[in-house]
């Protein structure tokens, strides 16, 4: 996958994350738990390309790091 489609796919991500806990929150129910409910997903599906083992991350992007997560790339940046 190029850089520029796992940018969009984390800004796509991170837009129905955000998406998901505003439905939740304006129905009254209880706020959205990362480390119970996200992390686990991130884990299962994203960890294993754009985690913490360099030798098998893809397009230079970790998501077990915010900090590398919402870097400007290319003009798109998560926040």
């Amino acid at each position: 996958m190029s850089p520029v489609m796992c940018t969009r796919s984390l800004l796509l991500f991170t837009a129905a994350l955000s998406m998901s806990g505003l439905s939740a929150a304006a129905e009254g129910a209880d706020e959205v738990s990362f480390q119970s409910e996200v992390l686990p997903l991130l884990s299962r599906s994203c960890f294993p390309c754009h985690g913490p083992d360099a030798a098998t991350r893809e397009a230079g992007l970790r998501f077990d790091d915010r900090d590398d997560a919402v870097l400007d790339r290319d003009g798109y940046r998560a926040s």
